[in-house]
C-alpha cells in the first residue's frame, strides 16, 4: 500500500509557491517508473438499529468514528497501473457521482452527504455539457 507521507506545513506551502503541480508529476512520475500506488477501500458499517447506541453524533462531520468502536472492513483495493493515453477523454470528461452505488449499501441522513448526491449530478451537467456527453459503458 502506498503508506502515508506528507509534508510539514511551511514546507508544503512554499512548494506550492514554487511547482502548483509538484505532487501531479511525482504521480505520474511514479506511474512511469512502475511504482504503482495501492489503496485500499475500507468501510465501517453500522446497522441502522444501531445508529442511536454510540454516546456521539454518527453525522456529525467533525468528529471521525473511532475504529475500535465500528471497525474498518476492507473491501477493495484501487491500483494506479497507468498513466492516462488521452487525458482530455479520461480525465476531463470524468465524472464522479456518490449516487451510484452498489446494491445493499444505503446513506444515512448526513447533510452534507445529501447536499452531495444533489449537486454533483448539477455541477457535472454544467461542467461536461450534460447530454453531449459520450457514454463511456454500454
Amino acid at each position: 500500500m502506498a503508506g502515508k507521507a506528507s509534508l510539514v506545513w511551511d514546507e508544503s506551502q512554499k512548494l506550492t509557491g514554487r511547482d502548483p503541480d509538484f505532487h501531479r508529476r511525482d504521480l505520474w512520475g511514479a506511474i512511469e517508473a512502475g511504482d504503482f500506488p495501492e489503496y485500499e477501500l475500507g468501510l465501517q458499517l453500522i446497522a441502522e438499529e444501531d445508529e442511536f447506541k454510540f454516546d456521539f453524533d454518527l453525522l456529525d462531520p467533525t468528529k471521525l468514528i473511532p475504529e475500535e468502536l465500528v471497525p474498518v472492513q476492507r473491501v477493495g483495493k484501487m491500483v494506479l497501473n497507468r498513466n492516462p493515453d488521452n487525458f482530455f477523454a479520461e480525465n476531463e470528461q470524468a465524472a464522479f457521482h456518490p449516487g451510484h452505488i452498489v446494491p445493499g449499501i444505503d446513506y444515512t441522513n448526513d447533510p452534507l452527504l445529501q447536499g452531495r448526491l444533489f449537486t454533483y449530478t448539477d455541477t457535472q451537467i454544467s461542467r461536461l455539457r450534460g447530454a453531449k456527453l459520450p457514454r463511456n459503458s454500454d
